[in-house]
Order: C-alpha cells, then structure tokens, then sequence
C-alpha cells in the first residue's frame, strides 16, 4: 500500500503565495517493537543457570551481589522476579530476606510490575521460613485490601496467594526444630 506521503512527493504546495516544493518522500520504515529492553536475553540466561545449578551449588559471591542488586532494584520486574528465584539458595540468607523484605515495598505498579514483584517475595519468603518477614507481609496484604491498587481479578489471585504465603511463614514459627 502506498503511503500518503509517497503519493504527494514532487507536488507542488501553494502557501502564502509561495511555491514550495515537497521532497520526495523515504519510504516509510515499519516501527519495531522490542518488549526486552538490552542485555535482557543476557541476564534470563545467566539467572536460569544459577537457578538450575542452585539446588547443589550456590551461586559465587560475585553472582550472589549481582543477584541481590537485580532482585532489588533491575529496572525489569521480570529479571527482578527471575533474580529472587535463586535467593533461597544464597550463602547471605539475611541479606535474601532484607532484599526480599524491601521488594514488599515496592508498590508502584510500573515498578512492581503490576504487584508481581511482592507477589513473587511473598513466596520466596514464605520458602525460607523468614519469620520475622511476617510484618512486612501482612503490611503488604493490608495495602492491598485497603488501597485496591489492581484489577479486582488479579488482585484476588495475589491475596489468596499471598495468604497462602503467610499461613505457611505463621506456620513455620510454631513447627518444632529439626
């Protein structure tokens, strides 16, 4: 299909009584769309081999930083999310827990892609049995149930799995030492 400018190019435009000339039009570039901002295909590798590696080695202390600082702060919720997996599996588990803890705060729905963000610290830490998380959850929960901040249907799959999450942390406080 022939763009408008295409069909306009070499016509003449009287303005003012001026004379002017349109150039010859470039053919119109498609517009590309890339959801994956850069070094994204990048850093989902290297976190998917942590991850499958983590249940019997853990990550250096190097990608264990690096882990820490994507979990809290990547600008992609999805390599935020991605980054947690492998939390569980650190050798600085209180470290996790403070990083997993801080990404309860984080509300805003562009950075917390949607609530994905706490949904997913919820369950990494309901995962490592941190108790003393139960404030920074049940705070989150409340947000949630008070300040409505998604779509009705999305928010109840994160308060049922949120309170899933935090039954299972209530639960590990009074589950007897091994």
């Amino acid at each position: 299909m022939t763009s408008i400018a295409v069909v306009l190019a070499g016509v003449i435009v009287a303005n003012r009584g001026v004379n002017t000339t349109i150039p010859p039009a470039t053919p119109a570039q498609p517009e590309t769309f890339d959801p994956f901002p850069p070094r994204y295909g990048d850093k989902v590798q290297r976190i998917t081999a942590l991850l499958e590696a983590a249940p019997t080695s853990r990550p250096s202390a190097s990608a264990e930083n690096e882990l820490l600082e994507e979990a809290a702060h990547d600008s992609d919720f999805r390599i935020r999310v991605r980054a947690m997996a492998v939390l569980p599996f650190v050798r600085d588990r209180e470290k996790a827990i403070d990083v997993l803890i801080g990404c309860l705060r984080d509300r805003a729905p562009n950075i917390s892609g949607g609530g994905n963000v706490p949904l997913y610290a919820t369950t990494y830490l309901a995962d490592m049995n941190a108790e003393r998380a139960i404030p920074a959850v049940t705070d989150w929960i409340a947000f949630v149930q008070t300040k409505h901040p998604y779509d009705p249907h999305v928010e109840a799959v994160i308060l049922e799995k949120n309170m899933d999450d935090l039954h299972r942390l209530r639960n590990s406080t009074t589950r007897p030492a091994s």
